[in-house]
């Protein structure tokens, strides 16, 4: 995905769906990726591309940020990280 200054969105698929729901490990541990510098934010699940975002909208964007664990609304869950790693790249 694209965000330009003025906040408008282009999305581009780069894959089908259903392939990148196969590299989700249903019940055991999934190793997560997340790389965020600058405007540009990449994330992978299991080695596997899944987005990549490149926000440009000047309204919202912010050089230092919080790192925020996110658990989504539905049927009982439960959700568990360990091996966290940050790393800050230089600038």
């Amino acid at each position: 995905m694209r965000i330009d200054s003025s906040g408008n969105r282009t999305v581009s698929n780069f894959a089908n769906p259903a392939t990148l729901l196969d590299a989700y490990k249903r019940g055991d541990w999934n190793d997560y990726w997340i790389i965020a510098k600058g405007r540009s934010v990449t994330v992978r699940l299991n080695g596997v591309l899944m987005t990549t975002v490149e926000d440009h909208e000047h309204e919202y964007f912010s050089p230092k940020g919080m790192i925020a664990f996110q658990l989504h609304s539905g049927e009982p869950m439960r959700v568990e990280f360990k091996d966290l790693r940050l790393r800050q790249y230089g600038g």
